[in-house]
């Protein structure tokens, strides 16, 4: 059942971004399932089309289903359609765990740190 508030679906993630270290960090918080999936999925599109590279910081979020994983793998496609890529960070163990046991594991087509800083260090590294 989806909380309502005055019959109005309410969202269980909340999306944010913020710039580190000169990349752009998308931060998930809350609940990503398929109430919320496609919003997430517009948002790292968007940000896509005008970013290089994208780092989802998941650690402040506390369950995912298969739907908000698709819209990881679709952020991802978007971002390699417009030349970047789509990077995540700090999953906690239950978000983890279905990342990997997903669909021939998604951490293998999506690189995956346990922090943000790890990527960045990464990224800063490479020069992209």
């Amino acid at each position: 059942m989806l909380p309502e508030q005055e019959g109005v679906a309410v969202a269980l993630v909340n999306v944010s971004t913020r710039e580190s270290d000169g990349q752009v960090v998308v931060v998930l918080r809350g609940v990503l399932d398929v109430v919320d999936a496609v919003s997430v999925a517009a948002a790292l599109a968007a940000v896509a089309a005008r970013e290089r590279a994208i780092i989802v910081d998941l650690a402040g979020l506390a369950f995912m289903d298969s739907s908000g994983v698709a819209a990881l793998v679709h952020g991802r496609k978007q971002a390699r359609v417009a030349g970047g890529e789509l990077l995540l960070a700090a999953p906690q163990p239950q978000v983890l765990r279905l990342l990997t046991r997903s669909g021939g594991s998604v951490t293998s087509i999506i690189k995956c740190r346990s922090a943000v800083t790890s990527l960045l260090r990464i990224r800063l590294a490479s020069g992209s």
